[in-house]
């Protein structure tokens, strides 16, 4: 009996060692999972800081930069000022990406400054051939109430900051799990007032990626196109060879669509015209077996099926047995590089595994007679010496604006 007992009062102890001892791993874990979380808070903390400082000193850049450019007289300091501006502008963008705004709106603020950067870089094109005219001074004048706007609110976050710690609860709470609180609001505030004061800058129509006239683009082949139903829509996706399309919904983008889903193939075809505007599959490849000239065939076989014609391929890419192939249109001995049609070819089959149309129908219209303001000879001259030409033609090319040019492509070896 006397050992029985003495045998339980082991037991006993040896459970409440192994209890305090859990205990005490615990909280040892939960002490250094603290101390990494405040860590990781510290460096948020630091990283936000030190983001909203460089968008305040990019700003004051920019603030400069405008108030020196609307009233210089020089080329070259134009294109200094023009250059400056292009570089804080981007590199405002980059700050701000960096602040914890990512539950806000901003896309009149990254549009301003995309802009405001874009048009700069243009300036400063213009400027370095010769000079800006009065219209352009205009409009960089006009961003300079907006920027005041944007940096009167950066401040007010600034000072939002320092009062509240706005930075160290946002990162308390994206450690913790939890909702921002009430000290969040003020920051937040801020931001959203820079983001809806953003407006009375005129519309700006110039020769870049962020001119207001490529937000207004419309498709130019579907413009005067019938308008097609839904139904119209599935039977076309069926007559290309796609059975049983199901209608997965609506892409209401630059080019409307329909969007269909036909086993390992999704497709849109556009509501005006109802034409196959893009083609994404995927299929099990084997051992190539085609050429890349036999692939181009079937590529230019399939355009013609689903209704693209006057291609001519320009340039191809082959990857994991699959060959893209770029396709401009072709007329009267002149390619229209803006006017472009990708096809993917499985090597393996010829199988059409993509098709991306966006191009073609943005772009092709009828452009009449292009006419040169060069002979060939003379755009000839203009090769440098170090060049030999093989042969030429004469093409359309896009600019960065989705304007177009009409120039002599030269094909050259060294």
């Amino acid at each position: 009996m006397y050992k029985t007992i003495r045998s339980e009062k082991r037991t006993t102890v040896r459970l409440v060692s192994y209890t305090l001892a859990l205990i005490t791993v615990l909280f040892v874990l939960a002490a250094v999972n603290h101390q990494k979380a405040e860590e990781y808070r510290l460096q948020m903390e630091i990283g936000y800081q030190r983001a909203l400082n460089e968008l305040g000193e990019y700003l004051d850049i920019i603030d400069t930069s405008l108030s020196k450019g609307i009233h210089s007289n020089s080329s070259v300091m134009m294109s200094e000022i023009t250059s400056t501006l292009a570089v804080t502008s981007a590199g405002a963008k980059g700050a701000l990406s960096q602040l914890p705004v990512s539950d806000l709106e901003l896309d009149n603020t990254y549009k301003f400054l995309s802009q405001l950067g874009d048009y700069s870089y243009y300036l400063n094109k213009k400027a370095a051939a010769g000079g800006i005219s009065n219209e352009e001074y205009e409009n960089l004048k006009s961003f300079i109430p907006v920027l005041s706007g944007i940096n009167k609110d950066v401040r007010n976050a600034v000072a939002s900051i320092e009062n509240a710690g706005y930075f160290t609860q946002k990162a308390e709470n994206e450690v913790e799990g939890t909702n921002a609180n009430a000290q969040s609001a003020s920051f937040s505030d801020s931001m959203k007032s820079a983001e809806l004061n953003i407006e009375n800058y005129p519309t700006l129509l110039y020769d870049g990626p962020y001119s207001d006239h490529i937000m207004q683009m419309k498709p130019k082949l579907t413009q005067n196109l019938e308008e097609k139903t839904l139904e119209e829509a599935l039977k076309i996706a069926e007559s290309l060879g796609f059975p049983a399309p199901e209608y997965i919904g609506d892409e209401n983008s630059t080019i409307e669509q329909y969007c269909f889903k036909s086993g390992d193939f999704t497709l849109g075809i556009t509501k005006k015209g109802g034409l196959l505007c893009y083609l994404i599959g995927d299929s099990d490849l084997s051992e190539d077996k085609l050429t890349f000239g036999e692939a181009v065939e079937c590529a230019k076989e399939y355009l013609k099926k689903i209704g693209y014609n006057s291609l001519k391929e320009s340039y191809y890419a082959a990857n994991n047995g699959r060959l893209t192939i770029n396709f401009a249109y072709s007329e009267n001995g002149i390619t229209y590089y803006p006017d472009l049609i990708k096809v993917t070819v499985a090597l393996d089959s010829g199988k059409i595994l993509g098709v991306d149309a966006r191009g073609h129908i943005m772009n092709h219209t009828d452009r009449g007679d292009l006419i040169a303001s060069l002979s060939e000879h003379e755009a000839e001259k203009l090769v440098s010496s170090t060049l030999r030409i093989m042969n030429s033609k004469l093409c359309v090319i896009p600019t960065s604006g989705k304007n177009e040019v009409f120039c002599y492509e030269f094909h050259c070896a060294d």
